[in-house]
């Protein structure tokens, strides 16, 4: 699976997923032009009501590095009589190339409509019931998080960031808080392409992709709810 079949897989579940896209720019894309690495990101604009104290948002994405082109290019025998000469391509015993998808939540004020910060007991009851429910009652991450592989190691297939806030400092010293946002990121397993078609080809992300974006959606209505734990009482 090549860049621009991964690419149209991920719109195409992005659609099916009915989370809510920017209109405008769906999906934005770059290129490095000196390593030639790829990113594509996407954004949702969850919630926006001006009688409410918070806009909610997300950015989703994946990196897609020069390296995986290579592989992707041909095929994973093409590579490797590349890489390691023609005696190592007949039979090549390959592992499953991988993706991290990028996740970052967001709760941003409107412009100029900053609140004072959260006091310590305020802060943990929303820390508590964020945290909370993004674990146990609508989880972000898969289940399994981590892995040991062939050698013993471990692999980490999915984190997640402590909350953080976006805090201004304004010119008479008063800190006021502008947002809130958690990061996290989900590792997915890609075909490889091989020389021989008989051979037994390696099962596609589509599931992978459509169950991150199931948890993804059932998360952002719980990081919605939670954020009244941060709203001014007065």
């Amino acid at each position: 699976m090549n860049y621009e079949q991964f690419k149209d897989l991920w719109t195409w579940a992005l659609r099916e997923s009915r989370l809510p896209q920017f209109v405008g720019e769906p999906i934005r894309e770059t290129l490095d032009l000196r390593s030639t690495d790829r990113k594509c990101q996407s954004f949702l604009h969850v919630h926006s009501d001006p009688a409410t104290t918070f806009n909610v948002s997300a950015e989703l994405g994946f990196g897609w590095d020069a390296l995986q082109t290579a592989r992707t290019t041909t095929s994973e025998g093409d590579l490797i009589r590349e890489l390691f000469g023609t005696d190592r391509s007949q039979y090549p015993r390959t592992e499953l190339p991988w993706l991290r998808i990028d996740v970052i939540l967001r709760a941003s004020t409107l412009w100029g409509k900053e609140i004072p910060l959260p006091t310590a007991e305020v802060w943990r009851s929303w820390a508590r019931e964020t945290v909370g429910r993004l674990e146990n009652i609508e989880p972000l991450l898969p289940i399994e998080q981590v892995r040991e592989n062939r050698k013993g190691m471990l692999e980490i297939l999915a984190w997640k960031s402590d909350p953080e806030l976006n805090v201004l400092c304004k010119p008479d010293g008063t800190l006021v808080l502008r947002g809130v946002e958690i990061a996290a990121g989900q590792v997915i397993n890609l075909p490889r392409k091989w020389d021989d078609d008989s051979r037994k080809q390696d099962k596609g992300p589509h599931d992978q992709l459509a169950a991150l974006f199931r948890r993804l959606k059932a998360s952002l209505h719980g990081w919605t709810m939670a954020l009244d734990h941060l709203a001014p009482t007065n």
